[in-house]
């Protein structure tokens, strides 16, 4: 089972833990980051793995995502397995201190990129022979709007509904889409968060929601797990899965609590 995968933001956290351990079991991987001179350690690996293909491509940029599908396009003659978007970045900030291209540039990353890049790639996936795969990594933040973090929050729920929309209107095509929704982990994404003004109440709203931060390795494997149940034919048109402690249980307060009861117990903790 070697499958062709694409990887957006591979240049550090989960990217590049995807990248690697996907590589290392065999599969023909495309890995994708912004900017080269920044991505050595990802770079590196491809002395390591000689089926690891380095391509440079900012998710927002529509000119670097035709040049990405027209190699791939050719390199793999018209097919793609498997599509994960993991590129994106935290914004934190009171949303009365975010200004708008702070947040469109957020949302552009985040929300609108992931998607385009989907639908520029359903022609490719669409050939997939157990058919096509598309991975969203999102967040467990989309359940809530946190203290300082609303804008983030907002655009990985949007991320999620739009998700559920392509799977359904792709169900007929064999194609799968999956949401995976971590919690903390051990990753750069915390140190990479653009902060705008100095707030707390997020930060003591997150660490009371969530005390630590655990092995990314637990995300990495269930993406290898989601990409064998796929092959296997076990995987229906829409997954979403939440990953993390306290993962689970946040996602039914969600969606069980009434919203103003949340907005509550948010406000005692920030």
């Amino acid at each position: 089972m070697k499958k062709s995968i694409l990887i957006t933001g591979c240049s550090k956290g989960f990217g590049l833990l995807f990248a690697e351990e996907l590589a290392k079991d065999g599969h023909k991987v495309y890995a994708t980051t912004r900017d080269l001179a920044n991505a050595q350690s990802l770079l590196n690996l491809t002395n390591k793995y000689r089926n690891l293909h380095v391509l440079k491509f900012d998710v927002v940029n529509s000119t670097e995502l035709d040049t990405v599908h027209k190699i791939i396009d050719h390199e793999e003659n018209g097919k793609l397995d498997v599509l994960i978007n993991n590129a994106g970045y935290g914004l934190m900030g009171r949303v009365d201190e975010v200004d708008h291209s702070q947040i469109q540039r957020q949302f552009e990353t985040n929300t609108f990129a992931p998607i385009e890049i989907s639908k520029q790639f359903l022609s490719l996936l669409n050939q997939s022979e157990k058919g096509g795969l598309i991975i969203n990594i999102s967040s467990i933040a989309s359940y809530f709007g946190l203290p300082g973090f609303g804008v983030y929050s907002s655009s990985k729920a949007a991320l999620n509904t739009l998700s559920m929309s392509l799977a359904i209107e792709n169900k007929n095509r064999k194609l799968s889409v999956v949401l995976v929704e971590p919690g903390p982990f051990e990753t750069s994404f915390r140190e990479s968060v653009i902060r705008m003004g100095e707030d707390e109440s997020y930060q003591k709203a997150r660490s009371g929601l969530f005390p630590s931060r655990e092995d990314p390795l637990l995300v990495s494997n269930l993406v290898k797990g989601v990409i064998l149940e796929k092959h296997k034919e076990k995987l229906g048109a829409f997954r979403e899965i939440p990953i993390g402690k306290k993962s689970n249980l946040l996602r039914l307060v969600s969606r069980w609590l009434p919203q103003e009861m949340i907005v509550n117990l948010m406000s005692k903790k920030s």
